[in-house]
């Protein structure tokens, strides 16, 4: 998360940032930049999906808090979420730093976890399809995670540094 934080700072001013905060470790740096905080327990998929696709037209950096809310319903979030920041349209390619802390929370290896079996599997293929098919889309991820083997084969296998 520290590490994290730092690449936030240092990249501030220089391209759009998105960052997704399970543990809302990273509101004052929302503030301090000011970031808009979606709070994810007062949002449902359908408007978190609406807005990363306003986001992404509008070149907006904001923080989605899901500190509030428990890990199934944080990987609903997420999945409506990054799935329609990879949905948009061709117009709204532009580059866009998307880093996610603690990513081994959205897509687990083996299954670890305390969400539904469907609900893991979506999320952790929609964190999947952001590492390979969002570079095309100019989303450069950070997956930020204490210890590797934690995360999802598929995802780690995409990371190229």
């Amino acid at each position: 998360s520290w590490t994290l934080r730092r690449i936030l700072e240092q990249t501030h001013g220089h391209v759009q940032q998105i960052v997704i905060d399970p543990e809302g470790e990273f509101v004052s740096l929302a503030r301090r930049f000011d970031f808009p905080v979606l709070d994810g327990a007062r949002l449902d998929a359908a408007a978190l999906a609406i807005a990363a696709t306003r986001a992404r037209e509008h070149r907006l950096s904001l923080l989605l808090d899901l500190s509030q809310i428990d890990r199934e319903a944080q990987m609903q979030h997420v999945t409506a979420f990054v799935g329609a920041l990879i949905a948009a349209p061709r117009e709204h390619w532009h580059p866009l730093l998307i880093a996610i802390d603690e990513a081994h929370l959205f897509a687990p290896f083996g299954g670890a976890g305390l969400a539904a079996t469907s609900v893991r599997q979506a999320a952790t293929q929609t964190i999947t399809d952001l590492m390979s098919r969002g570079r095309k889309r100019g989303l450069a991820s950070v997956l930020a995670t204490q210890r590797i083997a934690r995360l999802a084969k598929s995802v780690s296998s995409e990371v190229l540094n």
